[in-house]
């Protein structure tokens, strides 16, 4: 029974093989489990020795030939004296996903079935995300102000998890807290000399015989103005140069503290910034002083220009990640899910297996999502890919690509949101001297990571430095743990001149084992060049996720076209 279903089953190991690239869309002990599943598979099938399982051992190359790379990057480590068998376990998975599609041992049309299934899994997904991001969405900008995940909140625990727009922020003060603060950014789109910047924070203070003074000030990096309250009383305390402060008592019982200054010139944000301080003039909590817990009560804040234009203004949607407002949050990576649509996006466009309608919405969905999560690597090399393999190499299917390019087109000019701040960020950080608006800006942060490993690789290139002893080393020189962002410079740095060498062998590798015809120039070969693109930005097999993407993808163009090897065995 058991041989039958593992063995003689096709539509089994379709079926499991559609999982493979849509478990990249859900935390990762999915295709943890889906990894183990087909592990168990290739070995019950490998011991029974079955002539089904028979295949050219020569497409297992590829992925022997990386694997032995980061066995080169063990013995360095164990060189240096560290011994992790983790990295070796972890990076199997290049040779677990290749030989279970190998032994699946399906031939062109069903690999075509299962990739069809693959597509409607992720597209469908792609449904949920969009209906989760959007339900999402409206329950977040429904929630306190103070609630919100713009607010960069220091030592402050809400008691409430979720409180409407109009309620109370309530929070305590401990006797151990040492640092209470909120701050947050609102850009200025347009202002004028005339303009003020106000800030209106509503607050009461309860449980409490002592003062609390709160510091309410526009954080600046270079220097901070504000003015101090009393919020047990509503006094104002010390002033600093070019701020007006007033105090207001409302009927409820809490002080209006209002805080009025002129942008800085040029400026295109500014900070709503406060913090609870034992002392006026002071900026620190000294809790050995403190008797009690202190209860703190907010209600929504106002920040606004005298002119109108509200900081504090509902985004809207698009000016959001998909993966915002739900668990999505939590483990996505942007880069790989969008490759993962991608994938989807490449299968439903040069293949025509569903109805028209249905295959043009998943179609638009995909596109949708992949310029939703913004990230910038993918969104530039299908522009620049896209466009010079279809003319390049396939000349069919004209009425879809002219579709895609539509939608292309459109998200481009309506997508004024998340993608197009990523961008303008870019091209800021690179041509104006860092000055990206943007609280993370990744392009000045990659520019800085590679300088930190070309320093490090132009030392000790020929050797490498190991996976575990490369990043001790750059923690120790540099005081970061991130990894090179480039999976060349990664290989390079880990596993040196050799190592380096035997990865762009096997980026070669499909290319050198298959002759090239008409044929075999389609969605795999367009979604290996996507890869090998997005190789120059992140380090996809750095991560599960990376591995099981590109080892299948790899694989799957391997035995498609294994007829046309240039070696029969």
């Amino acid at each position: 029974m058991l041989n039958k279903l593992l063995i003689n089953n096709k539509s089994f190991c379709v079926f499991t093989g559609s999982l493979v690239i849509p478990s990249l869309l859900l935390p990762i002990k999915y295709s943890s489990i889906l990894l183990v599943i087909l592990f168990l598979i290739v070995i019950y099938k490998l011991i029974t020795k079955q002539r089904e399982i028979n295949f050219p051992k020569i497409l297992l190359l590829p992925f022997i030939i990386y694997y032995i790379s980061i066995i080169i990057s063990f013995l360095i480590d164990v060189y240096f004296g560290i011994i992790n068998f983790d990295f070796l376990l972890r990076n199997l998975v290049i040779i677990i996903v290749p030989l279970f599609v190998f032994t699946s041992n399906l031939n062109e049309i069903g690999i075509k079935k299962m990739l069809n299934i693959s597509s409607i899994i992720i597209s469908s997904l792609g449904v949920v995300f969009i209906l989760l991001w959007v339900t999402g969405y409206m329950k977040y900008f429904n929630q306190q102000e103070f609630k919100k995940n713009e607010w960069i909140k220091s030592g402050i625990t809400s008691i409430d998890n979720y409180k409407p727009n109009d309620s109370v922020f309530e929070f305590e003060i401990g006797t151990t807290s040492k640092t209470n603060s909120f701050r947050k950014v609102g850009s200025l789109s347009k202002w004028n000399k005339k303009d003020s910047v106000i800030r209106e924070l509503t607050i009461k203070v309860k449980k409490s015989n002592q003062d609390v003074w709160v510091y309410f000030r526009n954080f600046n990096k270079k220097q901070s103005q504000g003015a101090w309250f009393n919020a047990k009383t509503g006094q104002i305390g010390l002033t600093q140069k070019g701020i007006k402060a007033e105090t207001k008592l409302l009927p409820n019982g809490y002080f209006k503290f209002i805080l009025k200054d002129k942008p800085q010139r040029k400026s295109t944000r500014e900070w709503f910034h406060f913090s609870l301080v034992s002392e006026n003039g002071g900026n620190k909590w000294y809790a050995e002083q403190q008797k009690s817990n202190k209860l703190i009560q907010l209600l929504p804040p106002k920040f606004y220009l005298s002119s109108g234009q509200d900081l504090l203004q509902k985004k809207s949607l698009l000016s959001y990640k998909i993966t915002s407002f739900s668990s999505l949050h939590s483990y996505a990576h942007g880069t790989y899910m969008s490759l993962v649509f991608t994938f989807s996006l490449m299968f439903l466009l040069f293949n025509q297996f569903l109805n028209k309608w249905i295959r043009y919405l998943f179609i638009a969905i995909n596109i949708f999502i992949i310029f939703s999560l913004a990230s910038k690597a993918v969104i530039i090399s299908l522009i620049i890919l896209f466009p010079i393999y279809y003319y390049k190499c396939i000349y069919r299917n004209k009425y879809t690509v002219a579709f895609c390019l539509i939608c292309f087109i459109v998200v481009l000019i309506g997508f004024k949101g998340y993608a197009i701040d990523r961008f303008v960020d870019m091209y800021k950080t690179l041509t104006i001297d860092n000055k990206g608006d943007l609280e993370n800006l990744s392009t000045n942060e990659r520019i800085h990571i590679y300088e930190n490993y070309y320093n490090l690789i132009d030392k000790n290139y020929w050797f490498g430095y190991g996976n575990i002893n490369g990043k001790n080393a750059v923690k120790t020189i540099y005081n970061h743990d991130f990894n090179t962002h480039n999976q060349y410079i990664q290989s390079l740095f880990n596993s040196g001149f050799l190592g380096f060498l035997l990865f762009i062998l096997f980026c070669l590798s499909p290319f050198i084992l298959i002759k090239s015809t008409i044929n075999n120039r389609n969605e795999y070969m367009f979604f290996l060049l996507i890869v090998l693109f997005n190789f120059l930005f992140e380090s996809l097999l750095y991560r599960q996720w990376g591995l099981i993407l590109v080892s299948f993808i790899f694989a799957i163009y391997l035995q498609t076209f294994k007829l046309k090897l240039r070696w029969s065995r």
